[in-house]
């Protein structure tokens, strides 16, 4: 009775020697790869990859270690430039994971994402906006539709419009995506800056300068209270407000934001940054442009003073 008892056992769930060699195996050869990633050994993560996906694949397993061997691998042969094998093997342990949990479960919001925004840095925009309709739907039927999780697909959605020049189509998605966070938001209003900083760029691009500038001046007005006056993240937005105020021929205003980002960048960097030359070209583009000629030509010389690095 007891060998009886004892040959069921293994037959359950114990793992003959050399069953257990093989899992040791593709086990090592996968945080081998990891680590010659991490340092950014590719081709030899490769490798390390490709054994393990060898050994788990003589099992003829397909679970949830093959999908993530296989994902491991897609980022290495895209991080080696091999674009149609990082493709196959994203899709690959996609199509493995839906088998296992099915179509419909949220927890393959990540695989979608992530293959979405491997469509999108690849220029295929119509895959990658199927892959975020998708997940907009799981993310929706899950946490319901003014989710905050929600308005970061909205997002993503209008950024691969805005790429493709289809601003019109980006700003209903925007406007959304604005309307859940700011119904969120409490105390931190900083999450609501990526959304409005595309805002703007579409109200740029859709003949509305005005509305772009108040937009900007929310972006602005959000840093000061959460970030503090003069804080050196604040140059990015007061570039866009100057920038687009110098296209508008409001000089008078460009200037008083040029200066104030010239100010932050030497407070920040010193006065022989290069940071400093760019802010101090600008302010020679705005005075030539505003027929300022003497101001421009002190700048110039000022730029001149800089030494080089």
């Amino acid at each position: 009775m007891k060998r009886r008892l004892l040959t069921l056992g293994l037959c359950l769930g114990m793992l003959t020697p050399l069953a257990e060699a093989k899992q040791f195996a593709w086990d090592d050869c996968l945080e081998q790869g990891k680590r010659a990633y991490q340092e950014q050994q590719f081709q030899s993560a490769q490798r390390h990859y490709l054994c393990a996906l060898n050994q788990i694949q003589q099992q003829g397993r397909q679970d949830i270690h093959l999908a993530s061997i296989l994902y491991n691998l897609a980022e290495v042969e895209l991080a080696l430039g091999n674009i149609s094998a990082a493709e196959a093997h994203f899709r690959r342990s996609l199509e493995i994971k839906e088998g296992l949990v099915g179509s419909q479960d949220p927890n393959l919001v990540k695989d979608l994402n992530n293959l979405a925004v491997f469509y999108a840095q690849q220029g295929q925009y119509s895959q990658a906006m199927a892959l975020y309709q998708r997940i907009l739907g799981l993310k929706e039927n899950a946490l319901g539709s003014q989710h905050p999780e929600v308005s970061d697909v909205l997002n993503n959605m209008a950024v691969l419009h805005i790429d493709q020049k289809q601003f019109q189509a980006a700003e209903p998605l925007l406007r959304r995506a604005l309307a859940i966070d700011e119904a969120q938001v409490r105390v931190n209003r900083k999450k609501l800056i990526p959304t409005l900083r595309n805002l703007a760029i579409v109200q740029e691009n859709t003949g509305q300068p005005e509305a772009a500038i108040q937009t900007y001046r929310q972006i602005i007005g959000i840093e000061e209270v959460e970030l503090g006056a003069n804080h050196p993240e604040m140059t990015t937005d007061l570039g866009n407000l100057a920038h687009l105020y110098l296209k508008l021929g409001r000089f008078t205003e460009a200037e008083g934001a040029f200066k104030q980002i010239l100010a932050i960048d030497e407070a920040t960097f010193g006065t022989t940054h290069p940071n400093i030359v760019v802010d101090l070209n600008n302010l020679a583009i705005l005075y030539r442009r505003a027929n300022r000629l003497e101001e421009a030509r002190r700048i110039d010389e000022r730029i001149r003073q800089i030494p080089a690095h």
